[in-house]
């Protein structure tokens, strides 16, 4: 925004559209002594009329026609006071082509006119008002300084100074020239010689308030602040009450941040002239304060006062920007471009927009249209970032160099260099760039973060948490900082604030996959696991290739006890990098734990069948014993049965006995049988004996009766070897039809318990002596499943001895 500063002849702007000087009207008052006695109002005066001034001077030219030409005075102490006067032609020659028409009017009223976009007409009006030489001494300075005046607002400032340096010749002690000559200086940057003619002016009228401002406007732009304020209170309690005054403070209380203070003079500075200016001063004040909204408005206000320039949208857009709002910004710039012939300024922020926005395509292309229609540094520095962003570290060292072949000191560009260097990993060139950032601006959050993540990369985590807190308190919106700080808080032990810094860096950048493992890591130590799962599920549907989230799932999945699971994630993670230690050490585990337990399940089987082998085993040995003592207790029953049925048929012998000897007829003395030639007994013939019944005992009760034989010999008859042979066959294959039925019951129970053998059912064996044994008989399911196992066990173990039993 251009300052504008006081003069006293009348209000123009300065050369470089840097300064705007306020000057004041003069008036000619002429004693009776025709001495000039001039008065010039000043600033905070009233101004004579121009009808008024053009009397004035046309009296004095009246007076003076009958005199030859006056040639203005020179001063040997002035070289620009002899120089020659420019004529009509030169004037016309050098007058635009869209001036207003010429005003009505003398020379004289056209000369002293304030209008500065009639400077034209007015330094020809001069020109020919001093051309007459009929002016002398002090009136003939007040033209020269009248025409000075006109060349200022021309900006033509070698021109005013050479005619206020021949008005103070022929008038020194004409305060106004000094003051307008110190305006011409000041243009032009010759401060110190502008402050000494503010200071003459003040000398020669310190009761005006215009030069205290004039001089006050100086020492502000060269830093001397206290000074400047002094000379602006000085012209504020002289009365002054131009609005420079407010507007002057105003700009120093707002480069010194006293932004309410600002508010108010500028505030009273729009009472007393509604200018654009002014309210682009109070925007840049409401800014400051916070009143974000309030600064549009006034922006808006500007833009409607004067439509044809861009200044007010591109603060406006500026203040968008600041709000967080970049589309309303891009949309203000976008009605800024049009309206300068070359709009680098607009073009360059709306590329740092673009780039803000993420649209690198759009920003690439505003900043090379803004460098071929300006090559400015700030272009060049924008070019430079928007490389840095693209990777391009080399492109953006080369355009920064560029930048500071033109400003050695630009920390901007001294700040995207740094970054370049630390892109590159030159630390040892980008730390002292960042430290010069800083020193020069303690506010530069990029240049804070980029230092902390260098410290913190060299293990200097204390410097680079303070760096990074430092950053985060100054709003840096960049995910890297809050990223860098978790891993230090991580790595302090301090979860719950790295968990919050990486939340911050999702919620700025939710791309990158890295934020997500790292929050992962830090919630799987704290025991969320369904949040670390999250996580990982987040980093792999980002990065389907990332082992390391495979990995940290698996663990999560072997946590939980879901070893398939776990073994997927693992085996991913190996096939995505096969030299992973940590995955192929976790899988090695696993599957070796799987592999035990698979030999402990083997084993418990064995056991369980070998247990259950025993049992079964222990369960027939007690079938077997069980099944034993039943027959024996069925023998000992069968047993005593039939000794109850040996001692009935013995007595039953007895008495039939007794019955045969009382009735039998004599004994034949020849024997009762003979022997044949194999030794068979025979029966004795009829011829040779009479039949005669022979009783034997049953077979099994011989041996008792035999012990009988001595007391009853008279009544039985003696066994023969043959008898007994034969009896003890019999015996032997009753026994054995005996246990034969035993172990059919017991295989498979009756439906009735058979009769018991009487003893007259028993078959003899044949005569030959020889026993043969029935048919074998058919086995049970029983017995076939019992013979199989000790097959099967005995294949098993091996042949014993002992199977020859079986």
């Amino acid at each position: 925004m251009r300052a504008r500063y006081p003069a006293t002849l009348a209000h123009g702007a300065v050369c470089t559209a840097l300064v705007v000087a306020a000057i004041g009207a003069g008036a000619y008052v002429f004693s009776g002594k025709a001495q000039a006695q001039i008065r010039f109002f000043g600033f905070g005066e009233t101004h004579a009329p121009p009808q008024q001034q053009a009397r004035i001077i046309n009296t004095r030219l009246r007076d003076t026609r009958t005199r030859d030409t006056v040639k203005p005075t020179t001063s040997s102490s002035n070289p620009l006071a002899g120089l020659p006067d420019a004529d009509a032609h030169d004037i016309k020659q050098a007058m635009p082509k869209d001036l207003p028409p010429r005003p009505k009017g003398s020379d004289a009223r056209i000369c002293a006119t304030q209008t500065e976009n009639l400077a034209y007409y007015r330094v020809q009006s001069c020109t020919r008002i001093i051309g007459t030489g009929k002016l002398a001494g002090e009136p003939l300075g007040v033209a020269y300084a009248l025409r000075g005046l006109a060349y200022l607002d021309r900006s033509d400032i070698a021109s005013a100074i050479a005619d206020l340096n021949r008005a103070i010749n022929l008038a020194p002690d004409f305060a106004p020239a000094y003051q307008n000559r110190g305006n011409a200086w000041y243009a032009r940057g010759n401060f110190g010689q502008a402050i000494a003619d503010y200071g003459k002016a003040i000398e020669l009228d310190p009761a005006s308030p215009s030069p205290y401002v004039s001089r006050a406007a100086v020492r502000r732009d060269l830093g001397y602040d206290d000074g400047a304020l002094e000379d602006y209170q000085k012209a504020i309690s002289l009365g002054g009450s131009k609005a420079n005054a407010y507007a002057g403070r105003g700009q120093l209380y707002l480069r010194r941040k006293e932004f309410t203070r600002a508010l108010a003079d500028f505030d009273q500075a729009l009472r007393l002239d509604p200018d654009v200016d002014n309210i682009m001063l109070r925007a840049q004040a409401r800014d400051g304060t916070g009143d974000l909204d309030g600064a549009i408005r006034d922006y808006e206000d500007a833009f409607r006062r004067n439509p044809k320039s861009s200044e007010p949208l591109i603060a406006e857009a500026a203040v968008w920007r600041k709000k967080g709002n970049l589309d309303r910004s891009i949309a203000a710039l976008d009605r800024a471009v049009p309206l300068d012939e070359k709009p680098a300024l607009a073009l360059r922020l709306r590329a740092e927009a673009w780039r803000e926005k993420g649209d690198k395509k759009r920003a690439h292309a505003d900043i090379a249209r803004a460098l071929k229609t300006q090559w400015t540094v700030n272009g060049l520095r924008v070019r430079a970032e928007l490389r840095l962003d693209d990777g391009d570290a080399d492109g953006a060292l080369k355009d920064v160099e560029s930048v500071l072949k033109i400003e050695p000191d630009n920390i901007d560009a001294i700040a995207v260099r740094a970054l370049a260097y630390a892109r590159k990993k030159d630390d040892a060139k980008a730390l002292p760039d960042l430290d010069k950032v800083i020193a020069a601006d303690a506010n530069n959050a990029m240049a804070l973060a980029t230092r902390g993540q260098i410290l913190y990369a060299k293990a200097d985590t204390d410097k680079a948490l303070h760096d990074f807190n430092r950053a985060v308190e100054l709003k840096a919106g960049n995910a890297a900082i809050y990223l860098a700080r978790a891993e230090i808080y991580a790595g302090k032990g301090d979860a719950d604030r790295a968990i919050a810094d990486l939340e911050q860096a999702i919620r700025l950048d939710p791309k990158p996959a890295a934020p997500y493992l790292e929050r992962a890591a830090l919630r799987a130590h704290k025991g969320d696991a369904a949040g670390a799962l999250a996580d990982t599920n987040a980093v792999i549907a980002r990065e389907p290739k990332n082992f390391q989230a495979y990995y940290q799932r698996g663990a999560l999945y072997a946590a939980a006890k879901d070893r398939d699971a776990a073994l997927a994630d693992y085996r991913k993670a190996v096939t995505l990098n096969p030299a992973m230690a940590e995955a192929k050490q976790a899988l090695a585990a696993i599957e070796d734990g799987m592999r035990r337990e698979q030999e402990a399940s083997a084993r418990a089987a064995e056991a369980r069948r070998q247990a259950e082998a025993a049992a079964q085993a222990k369960l027939r040995e007690a079938e077997g014993k069980a099944r034993e003592a039943d027959t024996k207790a069925r023998e000992a029953e069968a047993q005593k049965r039939d000794a109850q049925a040996k001692k009935r048929d013995a007595e039953k012998r007895d008495a039939e006995k007794q019955k045969v000897a009382v009735a039998a007829p004599p004994r034949d003395p020849r024997p009762a049988a003979e022997t044949d030639d194999d030794g068979d007994i025979t029966a004795a013939t009829p011829a040779t004996r009479t039949a005669k019944p022979v009783v034997l005992p049953p077979p099994r009760e011989a041996h008792k009766t035999r012990k009988n034989a001595g007391k009853d010999a008279s009544k039985a008859t003696r066994e023969t070897p043959r008898e007994r042979k034969l009896r003890e066959a019999q015996e032997r294959k009753e026994a054995a039809r005996k246990e034969a039925a035993r172990k059919e019951a017991s295989r498979k129970p009756a439906a009735h318990k058979p009769a018991p053998v009487r003893q007259a059912d028993r078959q003899p064996a044949p005569r030959s002596g020889h026993y043969y044994a029935p048919p074998p008989r058919q086995l049970t399911e029983r017995e076939k499943r019992e013979m199989y196992f000790r097959q099967m066990d005995t294949r098993r173990r091996g042949a014993r001895f002992t199977d020859v039993w079986r």
